[in-house]
This record gives C-alpha cells, sequence and structure tokens, in this order.
C-alpha cells in the first residue's frame, strides 16, 4: 500500500474503532451495519496499491485462482454484470498502457476488499470480547460475502490477464 493509502486506512479503522465504542454498548446490529457500509464506502480510500504489487505476476497464484473458480467467483462476476456494475467500471483495452490501468484498477480493489475482510474480522473479535459473539458471526459473516468473495474474483482476474499476457507473448507475430 502507498502512504496515502496506509493513512487512510488508519484513518477509517480510527473511526471504527470510535464507533465501535460508541454505538456497540447501545446496538451492536448498528455497529454491524455502521462497519459494512463504512468498509464499503471508504475502499477506495485505501485502495491504492504500489507498483511493484501491479507488476507482480499474478498467474504464478493459479492455485488461489482455482479456489476463487470453485468458490463461484464467475456467478459473481455474471450477477454483477447483471446488476450493471460491469457496466461502470468497463474500460476498454486497446494497448499495453491500457492493461496496466486495468490491471492497476484490479489490485486496487483487491486491497481494498482484503483490508476490508481484515477490519470484519477485528471487529468480530472486539464484538465477542464485548460479549455479543451472534453479531460477531454476522460481521465476519457479512466480511466474507461484502469483501473476501470480491478479493478472489479480483485474483482470479488478474490470473487470467496475466495469462492471456503470456499466451499473447509467445505468439509469433
Amino acid at each position: 500500500m502507498r502512504p496515502s493509502a496506509l493513512l487512510g486506512a488508519l484513518a477509517v479503522a480510527a473511526v471504527l474503532a470510535w464507533g465501535f465504542a460508541a454505538i456497540t454498548p447501545a446496538s451492536p446490529g448498528v455497529y454491524v451495519a455502521v462497519l459494512t457500509a463504512g468498509t464499503f464506502g471508504f475502499g477506495p480510500v485505501y485502495g491504492a496499491p504500489t507498483d511493484r504489487l501491479v507488476d507482480r505476476p499474478w498467474r504464478r497464484l493459479h492455485r488461489v485462482g482455482a479456489l476463487a473458480r470453485r468458490l463461484g467467483t464467475r456467478w459473481l462476476a455474471h450477477e454483477l454484470t447483471v446488476a450493471g456494475w460491469n457496466r461502470r467500471v468497463r474500460r476498454p483495452i486497446r494497448s499495453r498502457a491500457d492493461v496496466r490501468a486495468f490491471r492497476r484498477d484490479a489490485v486496487g480493489a483487491l486491497v481494498s476488499h482484503t483490508v476490508s475482510t481484515a477490519f470484519h474480522g477485528a471487529a468480530a473479535v472486539a464484538l465477542a470480547v464485548a460479549g455479543h459473539p451472534g453479531w460477531a458471526l454476522v460481521a465476519v459473516a457479512l466480511g466474507l460475502l461484502v469483501h473476501a468473495w470480491p478479493a478472489l474474483l479480483q485474483v482470479e482476474l488478474l490470473v487470467r490477464v496475466d495469462e492471456l499476457r503470456a499466451v499473447a507473448t509467445r505468439r509469433p507475430r
């Protein structure tokens, strides 16, 4: 993560910790809703990847890509297309620079969803310690559904893009 993204993640963590202290004693369910909406809404604040992470050879993670396919990420991608989300984030790829921009967006979404999943995990631990184990399970379930599953979708997408790029560079012209 870039330093600005790290600062953004720390700021969101501070806001979520304050929200935990202020909201959880009265209504832990409202805090879980605030947590989910907050991590979904503020994800772009801490989703700025470094160049080293963008340039990483993702096709080496073929096992993670296979796991992602087994967990139904293609179905999730189809549902996002039906809902119109992919139309909002689609960009044409006409050159290598476009592929790099596409990869930067995908890695940014991966970083954002991964950090958000970690926030849900930390909140679940805090909720369990505070005596709300049921709401802790709800926080974990929402974190897995809203953030971990889309993160696996981004990994599968990056693996597929790298595989296609490898095939394209091997072909004689």
